[in-house]
């Protein structure tokens, strides 16, 4: 195992130890206990004879039906808390096991964990804990827990089926993601129970992208060793108690501060060291890059990589130590990637100590811990493939966040996400790379260059000098398809044909499942999200996903990250073309519902940031070009899954004010301050929809009074907090609406107030890097200010013509509106 395994503990885990009412009764005892002291049937009377014949799913089911639910859950409490463990119980947390699943409900676990001092966060609830902290165990009951009966348990035949088909329970899908990707220990199992069969389904489903399996059994029973066969699992003959003594006298000495047990730590954190990708890789002097396949390490080990004078610039740039954060975006398709490994491969070669971020969730606490407690190099540089999503996290961190290591953040990201995220940066702390998608002539030379080396010219070989091979990409929109097009050809049978011929044909097969998955793949596509989770497809198609995929096999790519594309970005368009708006809501609430058992308050995970994305009404309304009505639809038909979330509120109440339901959404806003109450977000929206509603009103004192109220909202976010944060939003949304307001009710802005609005212009002008997307606002600010005749309060000087250059530039109002809130 390369990585910890998390552990899943079935019921013979707990069977034989001691409660009050004698020892932990097993599956067949706990039946007969129900029938003669809860049911109160005689041991010789029919019923009993009948009852004790069937499972106990059905015997549990029968006394719902007849005494009710509450009966059953009391009668399961009083026998299965307050049990005593085992001595050899103890040593179960010698090892630090970051998760434990069980579908036990007794508190054996719980108990030991607190007699050993140990911490453990136990997941008894549908929704997520917030409690989490570091080093703590998690601990998810699937089926129940005795110390929270209120959430139920799963006994009973509909109660089991319900857990199934529950994929919003945060236990449930927490254990169909942590499946794919981990290695599993099973631990008190026995293969004649139907949940874990459930479970093992599950397993099977996740395909190549699956862990191990490990099964800890003395059982010699031939189904048994059939069926961990038949899943490629590893049958250890150990009952509980050597597992757990052999935990406690080997693993556990073996954690030790070595290099060795560092990289395995990082690696089970999400954080793969360049120095393990270049010892691991194998040799393989092969590339599939210039097919249009995902980067891996050896592509750039082997030099199959075309080197962008943007990374040249760069590296040089971190060696000079000016700045923290280096953040290289572009469109889709354009090298990113490739440009981010190649500066961790050059990084390591100087002396970094490099570490590629492929995780789900951005562990940075975790990292901060092992790199502290292990003498790595004084210089760490930490790479992050489409990062936007953590840009909040990691441009909090502290100076001192790594000690003495110098760390260095380099990310990739979309254009367009990325210009919304970056305002998380302070402007000194942070630089930019635009890998464009135009081919420049240095960049060419190296191409043409390189697949001459490679011998991979494809049909440039029919030109006869390099110069002629040079033009050729010279006069291509990008990279990508000047290479699709030197092996296929742009003809008619060629690759972008046949590939649109493919998805036609897929519709006009009209499998369901293939159309809703092509179209999933093709809304993650346009809202810039970089992959579809495995785990998403198995929530979402359950039993079904493993075919799904095989199916979809011809239209799409597997991502590095453990997740689906379409083979080619380009051609979302064709397929969204085809589809129905209110189909596109509903494949949109699938994807919501399927995650949602994994969203949280504060969650930090690409998780979020799908939940995020879909459920934005900017993405939904201007994006995906979906009308209020569908969106407000939406929005109901989801609440009960995230009724608990600030961001759940702050977009409904974004598209009630976009309808002009002001006091609708402002009661929806106060709601999400209710759950975030120090979110500038949720602020800044409660301000602009004061100054927006304002504007509705005929009364002159009225809309003044509400205008008044929002204003003071703004401006106290414009000077209370450091301007880096608020000026991509407050300061843009104050000026327009101030301006609005004032022309629609032909009020006179003070030339005092007017000084104050250049100020702020001039502030962020002067501190932020040039930023197209103020420019607008300002020439609309100019405009007032001329078409008011008070030009004379601009004090230029001949030194500041290139700063107030866009004072002799056109604007289109209507653009003025599209990014006044806050993402």
């Amino acid at each position: 195992m390369k990585s910890n395994p998390y552990l899943f503990l079935g019921a013979g885990f707990s069977i034989g130890t001691n409660q009050k009412n004698g020892p932990l009764a097993s599956g067949e005892d706990l039946k007969k206990k129900v029938i003669i002291d809860l049911l109160q049937f005689d041991e010789h009377s029919t019923e009993y004879y009948e009852l004790i014949r069937t499972d106990l799913s059905r015997v549990s089911q029968f006394v719902i039906r007849t005494l009710g639910e509450q009966s059953l859950h009391d009668f399961i409490c009083d026998n299965f808390v307050g049990v005593d463990p085992f001595p050899f119980h103890y040593q179960l947390n010698k090892y630090m096991w970051e998760r434990i699943y069980t579908t036990n409900i007794d508190d054996v676990v719980e108990t030991i964990f607190k007699k050993n001092k140990q911490p453990l966060l136990i997941q008894n609830m549908k929704r997520a804990s917030t409690l989490k902290k570091q080093k703590q165990t998690e601990y998810f009951k699937l089926h129940g827990c005795v110390n929270n009966p209120s959430e139920g348990f799963t006994f009973s035949t509909s109660e089991y089926l319900d857990s199934i088909k529950n994929s919003t329970d945060h236990r449930i899908s927490s254990f169909c993601i942590d499946i794919h990707t981990h290695d599993f220990i099973f631990l008190g199992t026995s293969f004649d129970e139907i949940n874990l069969d459930y479970y093992l389904k599950r397993y099977e489903e996740a395909g190549s992208t699956r862990g191990k399996l490990f099964f800890i059994s003395p059982s010699n029973s031939i189904l048994m060793k059939s069926r961990i066969s038949e899943l490629n699992g590893i049958l250890i003959p150990w009952n509980t108690e050597e597992f757990l003594y052999f935990i406690s006298n080997n693993i556990n000495k073996n954690q030790g501060n070595t290099k060795e047990t560092l990289e395995r730590n990082l690696i089970h954190k999400g954080f793969i060291p360049y120095d393990y990708y270049v010892r691991d890789n194998k040799g393989e002097n092969k590339s599939q890059l210039y097919f249009g396949y995902e980067p891996k390490i050896e592509d750039i080990l082997y030099d199959w990589d075309f080197i962008n004078p943007r990374i040249e610039e760069v590296i040089t740039d971190i060696h000079a130590g000016q700045w923290k954060y280096f953040l290289i975006t572009g469109k889709s398709l354009v090298g990113k990637t490739t440009a981010l490994l190649r500066v961790g491969m050059e990084l390591q070669k100087s002396g970094y100590f490099v570490l590629h971020a492929i995780g789900r969730e951005l562990n940075l606490k975790s990292l901060q811990e092992l790199l502290r407690e292990n003498k790595t190099q004084a210089q760490v540089a930490i790479l992050i493939d489409d990062a936007s999503f953590v840009y909040n996290s990691i441009s909090n961190l502290h100076a001192n966040f790594f000690n003495d290591k110098k760390v260095v953040f380099v990310t990739t990201s979309r254009v367009y996400m990325h210009s919304k995220k970056k305002y998380n940066f302070r402007p000194h702390t942070y630089k930019e790379y635009l890998i464009d998608s135009d081919i420049s002539f240095p960049l060419a030379q190296k191409i043409v260059t390189k697949l001459e080396e490679k011998g991979y010219l494809g049909n440039l070989q029919k030109f006869a000098t390099q110069k002629e091979q040079i033009e050729y990409f010279l006069h291509k929109n990008d990279l990508m398809s000047a290479l699709i097009d030197i092996t296929y050809s742009n003809s008619t049978s060629g690759f972008h044909y046949r590939f649109r011929k493919e998805i036609n044909e897929a519709f006009r097969k009209n499998d369901g499942s293939v159309r809703s998955f092509l179209i999933i793949l093709s809304l993650f596509e346009k809202l810039d999200l970089p992959y579809v989770p495995n785990e998403l497809v198995t929530l979402i198609y359950k039993s079904n996903s493993k075919d799904l995929l095989n199916k979809s096999n011809d239209y799409t790519k597997n991502s590095r990250m453990g997740g689906i594309k379409l083979r080619s970005g380009h051609f979302h368009k064709e397929i969204l073309y085809k589809i129905p708006p209110q189909t596109i809501v509903e494949e949109i609430k699938e994807i919501l519902i399927a995650i949602s058992g994994q969203i949280t308050e504060h969650g930090r995970s690409y998780w979020n940031e799908i939940f995020e994305a879909f459920l934005k009404h900017k993405f939904l309304s201007d994006v995906l070009k979906i009308n209020n009505t569908l969106i407000n639809e939406l929005y109901s038909k989801i609440r009960r899954y995230f009724d608990h979330l600030s961001y759940y509120w702050l977009q409904l109440g974004l598209v009630e004010q976009r309808i002009g339901e002001f006091d609708r959404a402002y009661n929806h806003f106060r709601q999400a301050e209710v759950l975030q109450p120090n979110s500038y977000q949720i602020k800044h929206a409660i301000g602009r929809n004061y100054m927006r509603h304002a504007k509705t009103k005929f009364s002159l004192t009225e809309a003044v009074s509400l205008f008044e109220e929002g204003e003071e909202v703004l401006l106290s976010l414009i000077k209370e907090r450091e301007l880096y944060q608020a000026r991509a939003f407050s300061v843009h949304c104050y000026i327009f609406e101030k301006i609005s307001f004032c022309r629609k009710f032909n009020q006179e802005i003070s030339n005092e107030k007017l000084r104050e609005m250049l100020a702020y212009l001039n502030d962020l002008q002067d501190k932020d890097n040039p930023d197209p997307r103020f420019e607008s606002i300002k020439r609309y600010l100019y405009k007032y200010i001329k078409d008011v005749d008070k030009l004379a309060i601009i004090k230029i000087k001949i030194e500041d013509l290139v700063k107030y250059s866009y004072l002799f530039k056109s604007i289109n109002e209507d653009q003025l509106t599209w990014d006044l809130d806050p993402e």
